[in-house]
């Protein structure tokens, strides 16, 4: 599903064929990809959001597509990648997530007791 070929082809069509079946239905307004993905390649996921996400808005123009970090939490600070480039996100992806026109949200799912409000 991470690397460009059959296994992400395959995860972008199931996504878009998604987005088809639900195209004409009021609730449908969101996309959550992946629950609490795992891979040290986070550029990869990125990269696979991106590509998800220009699928489903080919068919929904709209919609409100999810890309997630990986894991549960992340361990970094968010100035980190900043100094590393493409390690973590490609600037292409993040040049099109701070376009604005990219309508996608990030989706956290998980919080431990000694977060407050969760």
């Amino acid at each position: 599903m991470l690397t460009p070929g059959e296994g992400r082809d395959s995860f972008v069509k199931f996504w878009k064929l998604m987005a088809q079946a639900v195209v004409s239905h009021p609730s449908a307004s969101f996309f959550e990809l992946d629950n609490e993905p795992f891979s040290f390649e986070r550029t990869k996921y990125f990269d696979t959001w991106k590509a998800a996400a220009d699928a489903i808005h080919e068919i929904i123009p709209d919609a409100s597509v999810s890309i997630c970090d990986i894991g549960e939490m992340t361990f970094l600070p968010s100035w980190f990648p900043k100094f590393v480039d493409d390690l973590f996100i490609s600037n292409k992806v993040l040049n099109w997530i701070q376009s604005g026109k990219a309508n996608v949200f990030y989706s956290w799912h998980y919080g431990y007791k000694t977060i407050k409000n969760m």
